[in-house]
Parts: structure tokens; C-alpha cells; sequence
């Protein structure tokens, strides 16, 4: 692999350093004034992407570097911050995100800062893991791509103790042998993957080769969830004074999980509602794929001509194209777009914003401390 120097200018929205000396490189685990060598793995579109190996690598550090606390911090790709306190960490995650979304707000007499959000604590929240297994190699861990092999991590730092002791338990003497063995009735497929999840808050299952998250999702600690709701149901409480008899529209809703405090009809809408979930006397529940050509069609017949005042988008990390068709046609008085993809974020977002609709407040939710990963949640009102 080609190595060339580099110089760090800013944190970009995955956690990558930005380089532009000679050319634009994107480099892991790296800070704002640092300069070193890089190991370049991948080079696409006039841009270059890569590693360092070590702090070997490094002429010039930042003040704000520490050493990681995990043991398999340099090679695993589950965590991007670890080599910074968590108060830098969230710091660079607010600066990344303003730049990303400065093309939205640079026009606005007054533009909105982002509000910040941190998590509870850095470590022990995960609920839920998928690991990579290697029957050839013997190896059960997380999947790097760039150095293409399986990384084991039995030291894992971020994930919640329930998981954490199943996790143990899978390295102690190679037992994930057994459980391939167990849940595949054959060792024929030589690769494949194991995951731990909660199936509810006092235990823990697993599942072998299914499909991720197949019973749910229940993936980072439950205070962060109720800090998110908690906030969307004080919001749309102050939106909808004096208007509580029109409808909100909860698309991508799941269980109605965030909306389920609300006081205001509610129709929740997506392509599956999990099982056990009790939806509040304000909500129904609609069963539609909301990625279906001629889905709004289906959202006018589902909310019987009766005034939209607001919607609630939480789409998957893909994103909702066409989303402002939607909005055009119900004409809401408030929309809250929810993403953990700042790039997809700003590609939905720019349609609506030139409807007329202002941006009004942008809020970063660390739900994934010690990762790339932030929920970003965005009130634009119509103008």
C-alpha cells in the first residue's frame, strides 16, 4: 500500500480526518493539526482514502489526543473517537455537521446552531452486536476492510454487561464453534455471522445468519431513547397548541415508539410494526411500504382529507427520496426529518428548504458515543 504525507484540516461526518495536501485524503483516526504518513487502501471519484497504523505514524499529534482505552482500538472499525476525550469527540461531531449543512443555512438571517446532545456515559451501552466468523480461520470479530481480515474483540468497551458477558462467554474456548454448529445443524458454509441482541431488558439471545436485527431494535441504552422522545413530545406539544385535533403522521414509525406520548391523533406508518408493542389511544397503526412509486396515494386515503399539521420522518440510513412530494401535497405546518446520515440528510433536506420551508433547529443526539454515528434531528416550519 502507498504511503504520502499528510496534514489534517477538520473532522469530516464519518469521523474521518480531511486532508488536502497534494490531494484530498479522508484518513481513520486522526485530528484536526495532525500531520504524518498515511497508508493509502482506496482511491475513487479524485479522492484518496486511509489509514495510520500506530501514533508511529504520526510527526505532528494534537493536544487533544489521548490513548485509547480499548485494546483493539488501532484495528477494530467499530470505533472512530477513541483516540479523544468524549468532550472533543462531540465537539468535532457538532463542528462536522454545521459545515455539512452550511449550504442550508448560509442565506438565513439567523442561523441555527446546532444543540448538542451528549450520551449518559462513553462506554457500555450497545445492546446489540454482529460479528463476522471465519470457520477456516477460526476467527469470530468484526470484519476490516481495508486490512481484510476479522478482528476479534473480546474486550469490546462499548458494549452494555449483559452483552458483554455473552460476548465473553462466545471467546471462552472457541464456544461460537458450537453454537455455529447448533443453530446451522452443519459447518458447510465456512462464513457467516453471529449476533447478540436483547430480546428484552432482562436477557440476552442469540442468532446465527439471520437477518440483522430480524426481532427488532433495541440497540443503544433506553435513557437515550426517553431523552429523544422526551424532546419530540415537549416540541410537538408547543406546535400543536390549539390545533390538537389535526392529524401527525409518524412515517417510519415502527412501533410508534416516538410518538406514543403525544396527545394529538397520531397514524403511524411502515412496512412492519413489532410484535408485543402497544400503540397509544392517539395512534393508529397503517402497514405500508413507504418506498413504493405510488405510496402518496395511499398517505391521502390513509389521513381522509383531514389536515396534516405536522410529520414525523425517521427513515433507514438510505433515506427517503422524493420526500418533498409529500410535503408539497400536505402542506404540514412542522416537519421533524430524523437521520443517522448527515450526507442523505442534506440530500432530503435541500428539496424542502426550497419549497419555502425554514430550518429552523438542528439537534445532534449522541446515541453511538465513541462512534461515527449521531442522530441528527431537524425542525423545519412552513414559512
Amino acid at each position: 500500500m502507498e504511503q504520502r504525507p499528510f496534514e489534517v484540516e477538520h473532522m469530516d461526518p464519518l469521523g474521518q480526518g480531511v486532508s488536502k495536501k497534494n490531494k484530498i485524503t479522508f484518513i481513520e483516526k486522526t485530528l484536526p493539526g495532525e500531520k504524518g504518513q498515511v497508508t493509502i487502501f482506496k482511491e475513487t471519484k479524485g479522492v484518496s482514502f486511509g489509514f495510520i497504523k500506530s501514533e508511529d505514524d504520526l510527526k505532528v499529534k494534537s493536544n487533544d489526543r489521548i490513548q485509547p482505552e480499548c485494546p483493539h482500538y488501532w484495528e477494530c472499525p467499530g470505533c472512530q473517537y477513541l483516540h479523544t476525550p468524549y468532550k472533543s469527540e462531540v465537539s468535532f461531531k457538532k463542528k462536522s455537521l454545521e459545515r455539512h449543512l452550511l449550504p442550508l443555512t448560509k442565506n438565513l438571517l439567523v442561523r441555527p446552531e446546532v444543540s448538542l446532545h451528549s450520551a449518559i456515559r462513553r462506554f457500555q451501552y450497545r445492546n446489540r452486536v454482529q460479528l463476522h466468523y471465519d470457520l477456516t480461520k477460526k476467527k469470530l470479530g468484526l470484519k476490516n476492510i481495508k486490512l481484510k481480515k476479522i478482528i476479534e474483540i473480546p474486550n469490546c468497551k462499548i458494549l452494555s454487561p449483559k452483552t458483554e458477558v455473552e460476548l465473553k462467554s462466545l471467546y471462552t474456548g472457541k464456544k461460537w464453534l458450537e453454537v455455529v454448529k447448533k443453530h446451522n445443524h452443519s459447518t458447510r458454509y465456512k462464513r457467516g455471522h453471529i449476533e447478540i441482541y436483547n430480546k428484552d431488558q432482562n436477557s440476552q439471545s442469540i442468532a446465527v445468519n439471520k437477518p440483522y436485527a430480524h426481532l427488532g431494535f433495541t440497540q443503544v441504552f433506553e435513557e437515550m431513547n426517553l431523552k429523544l422522545k422526551d424532546f419530540l413530545t415537549q416540541k410537538v406539544k408547543s406546535l400543536l397548541e390549539g390545533s390538537n385535533e389535526n392529524i401527525v403522521l409518524d412515517l417510519f414509525g415502527g412501533n410508534g415508539n416516538l410518538t406514543r406520548q403525544f396527545k394529538s391523533p397520531v397514524i403511524v406508518i411502515d412496512n412492519c410494526q413489532l410484535n408485543g408493542q402497544t400503540l397509544s389511544t392517539y395512534q393508529t397503526f397503517h402497514k405500508r411500504n413507504l418506498y413504493q412509486k405510488d405510496i402518496l396515494k395511499d398517505l391521502i386515503q390513509l389521513t381522509k382529507s383531514k389536515k396534516v399539521e405536522g410529520i414525523i420522518v425517521d427513515p433507514p440510513r438510505a433515506g427517503i427520496k422524493g420526500l418533498d412530494t409529500w410535503i408539497e401535497h400536505f402542506k404540514p405546518n412542522f416537519l421533524f426529518l430524523i437521520s443517522c446520515n448527515p450526507s442523505v440528510l442534506k440530500r432530503d433536506l435541500e428539496p424542502i428548504v426550497k419549497l419555502g420551508y425554514k430550518l429552523n433547529e438542528i439537534h445532534l443526539f449522541d446515541l453511538f458515543p465513541s462512534t461515527q454515528h449521531y442522530e441528527t434531528v431537524i425542525l423545519l416550519t412552513r414559512a
